[in-house]
């Protein structure tokens, strides 16, 4: 049985990943993730807040690392 994809607004992406609603929309600008566009404007799928919880993750991972490394010296 074929499900219908669910589509979120930037908004509703920043809610269900606990996500800051402006870096939502620069992952969306820096081509992070792909906007497609509907009646409401920029939509994010299923796939798209997974990457976007990716993204955000390894992000701040990399921070961690970097902030770390400085500590070191």
């Amino acid at each position: 049985m074929a499900t219908a994809a669910r589509a979120y607004t930037p908004a509703e992406a920043a809610a269900l990943s606990e996500i800051a609603l402006k870096s939502v929309h620069n992952a969306i600008d820096k081509r992070i993730i792909e906007a497609h566009f509907g009646r409401e404007g920029r939509e994010l799928f299923d796939e798209d807040l997974l990457r976007l919880k990716l993204w955000y993750g390894v992000g701040s991972i990399r921070h961690c690392k970097v902030i770390s490394g400085l500590m070191q010296r």
